[in-house]
């Protein structure tokens, strides 16, 4: 699994660039029992599910064995602050604050 410090992912569809900001501005759901924001990529609107934490990006995919799960594929650091407020996450890059809300 690749670790590196990145605030910028690569599309596993068309392989563009596209910032985590992009991501969380189009987030479409944020699944709070396995922690995992959904969203589409900018570029070709590619799903991508993630698993965010503070100072690290989780990409991977939702399974279920049981109970839902999440499997990383991509572990990376990044310079990211993420906290939950009742049914949100709450992810900042630098001054700005990201709000992604659980799916109901």
């Amino acid at each position: 699994m690749p670790k590196e410090s990145v605030c910028t992912l690569k599309c596993k569809k068309c392989g563009c660039d596209y910032a985590l900001k992009d991501l969380l501005l189009a987030a479409t759901d944020y699944w709070e029992h396995v922690e995992v924001v959904m969203s589409e990529t900018p570029c070709c609107h590619a799903r991508v599910e993630l698993q965010l934490s503070t100072g690290h990006i989780m990409v991977g995919r939702v399974y279920v064995a049981g109970a839902p799960q999440f499997r990383i594929d991509e572990r990376y650091d990044a310079p990211i602050h993420v906290r939950t407020k009742q049914d949100e996450l709450l992810v900042k890059i630098g001054d700005k604050e990201y709000r992604i809300g659980a799916k109901g």
